[in-house]
């Protein structure tokens, strides 16, 4: 007879694990419920549901042997008070071994919106290492078990179950915390802690890191709750992970809105306490959650396996707009994940010249780049408008462009290239000139007070050069985007709008 491979199991895990073995193979297996994580999981009374079905199911297939539930309700028991932080976790394990038990698979449901999430991980019950995960999300019970039955008998076989337990042991170590409720509507929602579960299982599907079920984490998780409540005043998390072996620790946070779900992210080295990853995200329903969880587990283990690592800026003064590589990234303070190497960093904002820097991104670690904004010298301005005053315009539109070539990444150039297409076209006609300096303010600097002003002053000058056209459809287009402007005024009054 073939060696037998021992396992308990949780609702619909392995209804198909049967299709994975020879003839002469058997999964010694109990069936338990699955964990209802809100009120509408736990009304419908889903997972006892789910362990009777399976159950039956399960009992006439000649792959299994059905350990009766009577057989493991020391297991269970104990599982339960180890969940609950009332027992150590090795009494868990004792009592799996005295069942020759090697491998627990625990699971959870939750009722979203409609949707049932469904989750199934089996984990190493020496270690707690997620060994095979499995989980998805639809508007039937029935078709998410269908869905992972399937799933897990496909990819949970001995073979499989061998080669993650050997990459495990050599892979950084991570587990979820929590996730918590960062305004009134998330609490209300409800979907902090199955978004959390559900990110423990995208997780647990990678093979490139070794993820420890929260299952085992249950005390410090629930210390956090009572933390948050203002029952404890330190979180200890960190630490608790560390003396467990558990590298990094990852938690966040979840708002909801009318329109948008965001959620705030956070990868710990817990030998240090420092954040070596983060990021931000948002989705417009709860069906996008699972979707962002894939994306979130694979950037953990992008992170975590150091093909990124994580950039904080910050300036002085803060807000302005940043440009790394040449891209809009936001605004400062910020904090972001980029590909390791070289990046440069690009900050600009009006009334401060554009500062820049140079940065080497490193595998998996926080690196800082702090850039100091000098305020824009006024000095040049002031002596293009003495010379205005004197009627000096050439004089005055050197002035202008010495400020432009020294300041024209800034917003606050705007000012100097309508005064200097003012000049050219009101005072020394040269209509090209005016015309190419009037275009330059309207696209570089779309957030600028003098546009609309600019918009007068081509409409004018084209008109001064007998393209009557032109200069009426810029007149409307000025119209159109600054309707209550003093420059539409002024036009309507001039073009007999």
């Amino acid at each position: 007879m073939g060696m037998k491979t021992y396992i308990v199991l949780t609702a619909c895990s392995l209804a198909l694990a049967g299709a994975a073995l020879t003839q002469g193979d058997t999964f010694r297996f109990a069936v338990a419920p699955f964990e209802c994580l809100n009120a509408g999981a736990d009304e419908l009374g889903i997972g006892d549901a789910a362990a009777r079905h399976i159950e039956q199911s399960m009992s006439a297939s000649p792959h299994f042997a059905l350990r009766k539930r009577g057989e493991i309700a020391a297991f269970l028991e104990n599982l339960t008070l180890a969940q609950a932080g009332l027992k150590d976790t090795s009494s868990v394990e004792a009592a799996g071994k005295g069942l020759k038990i090697t491998h627990l698979t625990v699971g959870s449901v939750a009722l979203i919106g409609g949707r049932y999430e469904v989750d199934a991980r089996s984990v190493n019950i020496d270690n707690w290492t997620i060994i095979h995960s499995s989980g998805c999300g639809t508007y039937s019970i029935d078709s998410a078990c269908s869905y992972i039955c399937r799933d897990t008998g496909i990819t949970l076989t001995g073979e499989n179950l061998a080669a993650r337990e050997t990459a495990a042991k050599d892979s950084p170590t991570i587990s979820v915390f929590r996730f918590g409720d960062s305004n009134p509507a998330a609490y209300q929602a409800g979907i902090s802690g199955p978004f959390a579960e559900i990110l423990n299982s995208e997780l647990g599907a990678l093979g490139d890191i070794a993820v420890i079920e929260r299952t085992n984490l249950k005390p410090v998780i629930n210390e956090k709750a009572l933390e948050m409540a203002g029952v404890i005043e330190n979180d200890n998390s960190a630490g608790y992970f560390n003396v467990r072996g558990i590298a990094y620790k990852l938690d966040g946070e979840i708002r909801v809105f009318s329109d948008i779900i965001s959620v705030a992210y956070r990868i710990s080295n817990t030998g240090n306490a420092r954040t070596i990853h983060s990021g931000y995200a948002e989705v417009g329903n709860t069906e996008a959650l699972r979707g962002l969880a894939r994306r979130i587990a694979r950037e953990t283990a992008d992170a975590i396996n150091k093909r990124t690592g994580t950039l904080a800026i910050t300036t002085n003064p803060s807000g302005p707009e940043l440009f790394i590589d040449g891209e809009g990234a936001g605004r400062a303070p910020l904090t972001l994940t980029l590909k390791t190497g070289r990046h440069t960093v690009k900050a600009v904002t009006a009334d401060y010249e554009p500062a820049s820097g140079e940065i080497e991104v490193l595998p998996g670690k926080t690196v800082a780049l702090a850039l100091l904004m000098e305020r824009i010298s006024q000095r040049l301005l002031q002596e293009a408008f003495a010379f205005e005053q004197k009627n000096d315009w050439e004089a005055a539109l050197g002035k202008y462009q010495e400020f432009i070539d020294r300041y024209g990444e800034s917003e606050t150039a705007n000012m100097a290239y309508y005064r200097k297409g003012h000049i050219l076209q009101f005072y020394l006609k040269r209509n090209d000139d005016a015309v190419a300096c009037f275009e330059a303010l309207i696209g570089r600097y779309p957030d600028a007070m003098t546009r609309a002003e600019a918009y007068l002053g081509l409409a004018r000058t084209y008109r001064s050069m007998g393209n009557e056209e032109r200069a009426l459809t810029i007149v409307r287009t000025l119209v159109d985007k600054f309707p209550d402007s003093l420059s539409t005024e002024e036009a309507k009054i001039e073009f007999r709008l």
